[in-house]
């Protein structure tokens, strides 16, 4: 069907018992390699999943305008997933973290809402 992400049997890097790939170089099946445009770095390519991570938790959220959102974890994922509940509309987005450096940097800052 086309829907790879279903299928019980795909295994990811990164997801036990794969491991990571944590390097420079790997070979990677073609079928499931995206080449970035050449005016993409490198590093806005790793965004693009965590920040499709963060907006399909919005989607699925059915956030409305005014709504106030809580994301749990300030990471990667939990930094995009506050950006999309803001770019989707929230008023506001509490965001908490067990390791306090995580939400240091955002300490008596406000994400700007559209």
């Amino acid at each position: 069907l086309g829907m790879y992400n279903l299928d019980p049997a795909v295994r990811f890097w990164a997801t036990p018992p794969v491991h990571g790939v944590l390097r420079t170089s790997v070979v990677h099946p073609v079928d499931f390699t995206f080449r970035l445009p050449d005016n993409v770095s490198l590093a806005e390519g790793a965004m693009v999943e965590p920040l499709a991570v963060g907006l399909h938790a919005a989607n699925k959220a059915r956030i409305v305008p005014g709504d106030v959102a809580v994301v749990i974890g300030a990471g990667t994922i939990g930094m995009m997933t506050a950006l999309a509940a803001l770019a989707g509309g929230c008023s506001q987005v509490i965001l908490s973290d067990v390791v306090q450096c995580g939400t240091a940097a955002l300490e008596n800052q406000r994400l700007p809402s559209s």
